[in-house]
């Protein structure tokens, strides 16, 4: 028995050792094509539009170049074409961004065509989406192996069914008041009734964060690669970046568990490494000294010397909204292929195969594919303030040591 387990082991070796090694020409592999990127929003901002004429990878540059103008640009909606007037293109190298200015609304039948000028004009078409709805989204604390965390729930009016897609972005909203005190020479603890000059500035972030469901590594054995996927889409545009850009989730009923789809925030062991500062600690002080200006300073002149603070967040809070866009199925098939031509954990094994790509252009790439989005209200998830008393006794502790 162990000599056939080996045979078949030294089988499969020799398969895979031959699949690795077909031939095939890589000059003139494809014609030039146009290739388009135009996603048009229910219900939101008007799109916009990237342009590129694009020669084959390994091919030989054919030195040909689009010229785009309006004129080569047709837009229709629900079989009407529309006007173009007041149309910006903006140029960047071999691609251009157009913003047609056109908004959509959902249910609505957008067909694109440009026209081209020494390669194959392109036609395609999407069907807008309706908008989603969001019933609830419960925020719950959590114990993740070493670390707090936040699960939070989010519940659609009813269940997922197979054939719709979605896409989930989460943005978090951190709000923080640090006070600060000009440093005095060490004086008895009976002066803290002295008026201080202090002064306080509050600041205002806001990031995005994956609303992926890997919370730590025992989670990759439950995890389902033919419905994980998520790519970067920022001012209406997508691509394939995963630690770049706002992530978006893409979700398919698979995610679902009925109308409910949960995830983590503020995990150590997840991928949201980004929502933790692992060197921060609200009752540390910052004693280090005013910046100096960059022009040099007389040093026997006091009156140019700028005088050292004290620096103590006494407040924050963060809180997270969650923004659910409705994918038309080719976009949802174009963001996976992107997804997977990037993030393959099967070609870590070198058994992974060749990369796809997911195209509803006809005569060129890309893709032409719609969305609408619903976002939430700002809810917290977590904030602190301290006290009068708490803030002294910080700030007399550290004006007290030597």
């Amino acid at each position: 028995m162990k000599a056939l387990k080996i045979s078949v082991l030294l089988a499969l070796a020799a398969a895979l050792a031959w699949s690795c090694e077909i031939p095939f020409a890589l000059d003139d592999v494809s014609e030039p094509a146009l290739y388009v990127q135009y996603i048009p929003a229910g219900g939101g901002n008007a799109p916009g539009m990237k342009l590129a004429y694009a020669d084959p990878a390994f091919g030989k540059d054919s030195g040909k170049r689009y010229p785009f103008s309006t004129a080569d640009i047709h837009i229709s909606v629900n079989g009407t074409e529309i006007p173009l007037d007041g149309i910006s293109i903006e140029a960047d190298g071999n691609m251009a961004t157009l913003k047609p200015g056109c908004r959509f609304a959902p249910g609505d039948k957008v067909v694109l065509r440009v026209d081209g000028h020494g390669v194959q004009g392109i036609q395609a078409e999407t069907t807008v989406p309706e908008i989603p709805e969001i019933a609830s989204v419960a925020l719950e604390k959590v114990q993740r192996d070493s670390s707090d965390a936040t699960r939070v729930v989010m519940k659609l009016p009813r269940d997922a069914v197979a054939g719709e897609y979605y896409g989930l972005k989460t943005s978090l909203r951190t709000t923080t008041v640090t006070m600060k005190v000009s440093r005095m020479p060490s004086f008895p603890t009976a002066a803290a009734a002295a008026p201080l000059p202090v002064k306080t500035d509050t600041s205002v972030t806001v990031f995005y964060s994956s609303a992926g469901q890997i919370a730590s590594t025992a989670d990759l054995g439950n995890l389902d690669l033919d419905a994980f996927a998520s790519i970067s889409y920022q001012n209406g545009f997508i691509s394939a970046g995963f630690f770049s850009g706002e992530p978006l989730m893409l979700l398919s009923s698979n995610q679902f568990t009925g109308s409910e789809y949960s995830f983590y925030v503020n995990s150590f062991d997840s991928f949201d490494w980004i929502d933790m500062d692992f060197d921060f600690d609200p009752n540390i002080i910052d004693d280090s000294e005013e910046p100096q200006p960059e022009d040099p300073e007389d040093p026997e002149d006091p009156e140019q010397e700028e005088e050292p603070y004290f620096s103590v967040v006494i407040a924050s809070k963060q809180e997270i909204s969650l923004e659910l866009y409705r994918l038309s199925d080719e976009l949802y098939n174009y963001c996976k292929a992107q997804y997977l031509s990037s993030f393959n954990m099967l070609s870590n094994f070198g058994v992974t195969p060749p990369n796809f790509t997911y195209s509803n252009i006809i005569g060129g790439l890309g893709i032409v594919g719609a969305l609408s989005v619903k976002a939430t209200d700002w809810q917290l998830l977590s904030e602190y303030e301290l006290s009068t008393e708490e803030i002294m006794a910080l700030i007399l502790g550290a004006m007290n040591q030597p």
